[in-house]
């Protein structure tokens, strides 16, 4: 669902290829975008070390439930869209 709304820009790339890269990643805002499912309520020391390390290589990440996605993905750009406004020092 949700790659298939941001997927037409083609801004965020499936990021498999490391073990740092979470579920969708943008090369040109260094932001990792981690979409946790109800394993992450179990994984949350894991999931603090892996943001931990890859803000230390210079990325952001935002995470979001899948139920956000789920129940209200209008919600979610909204906020993806505020990020890039903010990291580009523009206004929305």
């Amino acid at each position: 669902m949700f790659w298939e709304a941001v997927k037409n820009r083609k801004f965020l790339n499936n990021g498999k290829e490391t073990f740092f890269i979470g579920d969708f990643y943008c090369h040109e805002s260094k932001l990792v975008v981690e979409i946790d499912g109800k394993i992450h309520y179990y994984n949350k020391k894991h999931d603090e070390l892996r943001t931990y390390i890859m803000n230390y290589l210079g990325l952001d990440v935002i995470r979001f439930k899948n139920e956000e996605i789920e129940n209200n993905l209008e919600n979610v750009l909204i906020k993806l869209k505020k990020y890039f406004y903010r990291t580009n020092n523009s206004t929305p």
